[in-house]
């Protein structure tokens, strides 16, 4: 529940946010036969007349990209009350009612955990996956969405993870070369957290 206070604070922070970027920048989207535009007509593009080229350029640059940002955020975090409310509804009732260590569970790791951690262990929870009747298909099936879930977000980590690496070798001329070597930091610090 405290984890989840966060979460909202954060869902809270965005709703202020979102909206004040919205109205600086004011974002134009439209297509365009096989063609996708945005651009901004907002407080930071009003002042274009009053500035030089590359300063105007940069600033609407710099606007159209913050809403791009700004809006890219907004999903994932409405996504991840989405998420946390189908695990606490779903998920975590699954893991209570198939990984529950019932009498047959006991018996079985018994040996295990008085041979290995004695005196400890107790109120573990775990899988039994075959009994004498057979495959217990819950377990099995608990531990494969655990493990999809898992999976699924390892394949994003690692699809982001790889293009961040390719945009490092595509270095684009906007950025500097001290802005480059920040970013290969904090990625590092990524990948070691």
């Amino acid at each position: 529940l405290a984890r989840y206070r966060y979460l909202l604070i954060a869902f809270a922070i965005n709703d202020i946010w979102f909206p004040l970027v919205h109205a600086l920048t004011l974002p134009v989207i439209c297509s365009y036969r096989d063609a996708f535009i945005m651009f901004s007509k907002g407080v930071l593009t009003s002042k274009v007349s009053y500035c030089s080229l590359i300063e105007c350029e940069i600033l609407v640059h710099f606007s159209i990209c913050l809403f791009a940002a700004v809006f890219s955020q907004t999903m994932p975090i409405m996504a991840y009350l989405f998420i946390y409310r189908l695990i606490i509804l779903r998920w975590f009732a699954n893991c209570w009612w198939n990984y529950d260590s019932d009498s047959e569970m006991h018996a079985y790791v018994k040996p295990f955990l008085d041979s290995d951690f004695p005196g400890e262990g107790d109120g573990h929870i775990g899988a039994l996956y075959y009994n004498d009747k057979g495959l217990r298909p819950s377990a099995v099936l608990t531990t494969m969405g655990f493990n999809g879930i898992m999976l699924f977000w390892f394949t994003i980590i690692s699809l982001c993870a790889l293009l961040i690496v390719r945009a490092f070798n595509f270095r684009s001329a906007v950025m500097s070369l001290q802005t480059i070597k920040l970013q290969k930091q904090m990625f590092r610090t990524l990948l070691l957290q």
